[in-house]
């Protein structure tokens, strides 16, 4: 049997011993809750900020692009048959080519072109969000807006196609400011 002047030696022992290690113990597990939650809040921060760039590219595209601009040409895939008169004598007139016409349709469809690659690389390139993109379909929707865009020509279509890209983007992003 143990003796009460050992309990009252273990206790003693127990609380230098736990007076020594116990504030060691609390700093551990407030160091851990602290990390915890500094890892958590950046990567909100990082969500946030590849949001923000991922709209900011996206205007930045379509407005690169000169689709929502004074004048693109309609339709977009009509290169270098233009209209050169409605009174015109002989029918062969009426439909020539026009090479400053085709020119500038070929230049608006090649800023097209780089506006879909630069929003496209920006689409790509996200870390944080790209599983977020890629289960949404919000890169399936960007891509399929410009192919329509490009196989129509129709601008009013594709406004409403990125606006409601442009929704959709800030409907997945507004879970990370609340």
């Amino acid at each position: 049997m143990i003796q009460p002047e050992t309990w009252k030696a273990v206790r003693d022992s127990a609380g230098v011993i736990w007076s020594a290690v116990g504030p060691l113990i609390g700093v551990w597990v407030g160091a851990y809750v602290a990390n915890r939650n500094q890892r958590r809040q950046w990567l909100l921060d990082n969500k946030r900020q590849e949001y923000r760039e991922l709209l900011t590219a996206l205007m930045n595209g379509i407005l690169d692009s000169g689709v929502l601009g004074t004048d693109p040409p309609r339709p977009l895939h009509n290169f270098a048959q233009v209209a050169a008169s409605s009174s015109a004598a002989n029918p062969e007139d009426v439909l020539r080519p026009d090479p400053a016409a085709a020119e500038k349709t070929l230049e608006f469809r090649e800023r097209l072109f780089n506006a879909i690659q630069e929003t496209g690389r920006v689409f790509v390139n996200r870390i944080f969000i790209a599983e977020e993109l890629k289960s949404s379909g919000v890169h399936q929707q960007f891509i399929e807006a410009f192919q329509a865009l490009d196989k129509d020509g129709d601008v009013l279509k594709f406004a409403l196609r990125t606006h409601h890209l442009q929704e959709r983007i800030i409907q997945l992003a507004a879970k990370f400011f609340q």
